[in-house]
């Protein structure tokens, strides 16, 4: 059922396109699985503190990253994983404003320790169905 709208009343299309997103996350780490041994998911961006950073004084938002790989202390890929026609401008943006202020960083879960994000590490979008 829709609302007036045309949305979804009982939020099913947000379910159904969060379990898609979950699938596609899945399918992408069992293919990396092949070329790297240990990944991270859902990592969110920090300060050198430790903080989660947020997208301050525009969305107040923070922003995790869908797959990370560190290996030796260094982050060697990352990238978010969306459908083929999801738009991600906004997405990008406030990851952009985020790194701008600061330095910014990934917490290794194996270690515990902060991991530098370098200014020019590009994040990837991996499209898929």
């Amino acid at each position: 059922m829709t609302c007036a709208s045309g949305g979804d009343r009982f939020g099913l299309d947000i379910r159904d396109n969060y379990e898609k997103g979950k699938n596609r996350e899945e399918e992408r780490v069992e293919e990396l699985k092949e070329k790297y041994s240990e990944i991270q998911r859902e990592c969110y961006l920090r300060d050198a503190k430790g903080n989660i950073k947020i997208d301050e004084g525009f969305t107040g938002e923070a922003r995790r990253i869908d797959i990370v790989v560190i290996e030796d202390k260094k982050i060697v890929h990352i990238e978010e994983v969306t459908s083929l026609k999801a738009r991600k401008v906004e997405q990008e943006e406030k990851t952009r404003r985020i790194r701008e202020n600061g330095p910014t960083y990934i917490r290794d879960r194996k270690t515990n320790e902060l991991i530098l994000l370098p200014k020019r590490k590009k994040i990837k979008c991996h499209r898929r169905k």
